[in-house]
């Protein structure tokens, strides 16, 4: 047996104290001061009690800092360091800790992508119900991916829904166009309105026709980061010029598929989701309207009688 088996035989650790401690002082301190791992954060500010005097007291000094918003000083990391690295046992056992809090907030890809998606539904899909029951489309501001853009929300069956769908959310009885114009108040009453004004509750086929117009596109299916969309290719005038006038070249002629990333967190849900109070108050206005003129006309019934 050689020297170097005789060490490691023996229980030597092939990581030195020193550089547990200070793995284990960059982590507290990162956990402690990033957005994303709250929770982590959150158990962490128990440990103290766990750790007794000697590193539960530099520790904690470290932690208060933190929650105050304080910096911390660079002594106090040494001194946390050096509280690890004259007490090794306690030091692995922090840092086992560490591992197993992260571990056990940390989830898989796919079952993170479910949840992800499951968000999404929730909103889309409370607004499809919507629509199911007044059986009618709907213009609302933006998407979930983009905030300065209409979504026309066509309705084509009795119930709309996304659906998931290998691991994407895929429209059912219902289309979602992306119209190119800013979601003005007064832009949105004017489709809402022409929505309404029509028998089957929806825009002309000319508004949304995505084959045609350069500044409309479809919602295709939504992953978890991404919305794939349908939509004429951007530079299809100049690919036309490339390939003569009788090229059949679908790739200027015909939608291709495009991604759009969604910014983490969807803000724009919120604002989707807010303009469809806006859009079913617009399209109920032909009826309260009404009834305020037939109220009008008994109470004038009334006088003649």
């Amino acid at each position: 047996m050689d020297e170097h088996s005789s060490h490691t035989s023996e229980g030597h650790s092939l990581v030195s104290p020193t550089t547990v401690s200070a793995i284990v002082t960059r982590v507290v301190v990162s956990a402690l001061d990033a957005s994303g791992r709250k929770k982590a954060a959150q158990v962490i500010k128990n440990w103290p009690e766990l750790l007794g005097a000697k590193i539960g007291g530099p520790f904690k000094k470290i932690e208060e800092k933190k929650s105050k918003g304080e910096e911390v000083t660079p002594e106090d990391a040494r001194a946390f360091e050096k509280a690890l690295n004259d007490n090794p046992k306690e030091a692995a056992a922090l840092l086992g800790l560490l591992i197993a809090s992260v571990t056990e907030e940390t989830l898989d890809a796919e079952a993170e992508r479910k949840v992800i998606l499951e968000s999404y539904a929730m909103v889309l899909n409370t607004l499809c119900a919507l629509m199911a029951k007044a059986r009618t489309s709907l213009a609302l501001r933006g998407f979930i991916h983009e905030k300065d853009c209409i979504s026309y929300w066509h309705l084509t069956g009795k119930n709309p829904h996304f659906a998931p769908f290998l691991g994407f959310l895929d429209p059912n009885n219902l289309s979602v166009f992306l119209l190119s114009e800013s979601p003005t108040p007064q832009r949105l009453q004017e489709l809402n309105e022409e929505i309404r004004r029509d028998q089957n509750r929806q825009l002309r086929p000319s508004s949304y026709d995505y084959r045609k117009r350069d500044t409309v596109a479809r919602v295709k299916q939504i992953s978890e980061l991404s919305v794939t969309i349908e939509k004429l290719h951007p530079d299809r005038e100049e690919l036309k010029k490339k390939h003569g006038p009788f090229d059949l070249d679908p790739e200027y002629k015909q939608p291709r598929e495009f991604t759009e990333p969604i910014p983490f967190g969807a803000p724009y849900l919120i604002p989707l989701f807010e303009s469809v109070f806006e859009a079913k108050s617009i399209q109920e206005g032909a009826v309260e309207d009404l009834l305020k003129t037939r109220e009008t006309l008994a109470e004038n019934l009334k006088k003649l009688s």
